[in-house]
């Protein structure tokens, strides 16, 4: 249906947010919410704003998570490492 993403119900808060579209994927990457922003820590970590629906990570961004009426969606922002 409509208006039933992750990026669908986060617009709807109302939050200030900025984000990344990314053509190649069809999906964004959420940069900031409500002025807390991702950063890069070191050349190996930083903080960023990580999706999770179900207590699980998601594997796709929030354009392309699709939420039902049991669904709990949550945005952590954590310490990433790569």
């Amino acid at each position: 249906g409509e208006n039933n993403t992750v990026f669908d119900l986060l617009l709807a808060t109302g939050l200030e947010l900025d984000y990344t579209y990314y053509e190649e994927f069809d999906d964004i990457f959420v940069n900031c919410i409500a002025g807390i922003c991702g950063t890069t820590i070191s050349n190996s970590s930083g903080r960023y704003w990580l999706l999770y629906l179900n207590t699980e990570l998601s594997f796709y961004g929030a354009k392309k998570t699709l939420v039902y009426n049991a669904d709990f969606v949550e945005w952590k922002y954590e310490l990433v490492t790569w």
